[in-house]
């Protein structure tokens, strides 16, 4: 199975028996060669399943256990062709995607052959000088773009590692506090330390309320 999310091909053994009836679909009859089989444990009405219907259940699914009987498939899986992603209906907008993209290349493509030609052609050496830095400068903004993106990503993966590091403190030293108020003053120690952790929390909630308060008003 090349992508299980995206294309599950299955080699079952047929089974012979045409009074019985698929349990997903529940017709007799699938698509041309499409025959009945008994993937799993399930006896009965529940054992029969068209193996079409077996690979787009196991697909949407994302699993390789029968919800009945909860026991593994039994099927050998291989590589779908590369065909069946293009007929398949549910990758329509996809491979529409690749046609417009492999259009929009070639279109690019021909308009810089059409550039260089002219540059060639008309301005010579100068035209060719000023084609090779247009070109240059389209590299560097798509170049200075992705590395602004990433640093963007860095700096957000730095900022959770930094409030991760940081919550891991204020655990740390309220553990100490705590360790401290219980082995000095006891009872009265615990009591303070508790007093202290609950204006904590409420300070924290009552600034979180007026932030969101302020947001909402801000934008409605």
């Amino acid at each position: 199975m090349a992508d299980q999310h995206n294309t599950t091909h299955v080699e079952t053994v047929p089974t012979e028996g045409a009074a019985h009836a698929c349990r997903i679909c529940h017709r007799v009859l699938g698509s041309p060669g499409d025959h009945l089989v008994e993937p799993c444990a399930c006896r009965g009405p529940n054992a029969f399943v068209h193996k079409s219907c077996l690979e787009r259940w196991l697909r949407e699914r994302d699993t390789l256990e029968c919800d009945v009987c909860h026991k593994p498939f039994m099927v050998l899986f291989k590589n779908a062709p590369l065909l069946d992603f293009f007929k398949d209906p549910d990758h329509r907008v996809d491979v529409l995607r690749m046609v417009v993209d492999a259009v929009s290349a070639a279109g690019d493509a021909l308009v810089l052959s059409f550039a260089w030609a002219y540059a060639s052609a008309i301005l010579g050496a100068t035209g060719w000088t000023l084609y090779l830095l247009i070109l240059f400068v389209m590299m560097f903004q798509t170049a200075f773009w992705s590395g602004v993106e990433v640093i963007r990503v860095l700096v957000d993966v730095l900022r959770m590692v930094v409030d991760t590091v940081s919550a891991a403190g204020d655990a740390l030293v309220l553990s100490f506090a705590w360790a401290y108020v219980s082995a000095i003053l006891g009872a009265t120690g615990w009591t303070l330390y508790l007093l202290i952790l609950f204006v904590m929390m409420f300070q924290t909630a009552f600034w979180s309320g007026v932030e969101v308060i302020r947001v909402l008003y801000v934008r409605y």
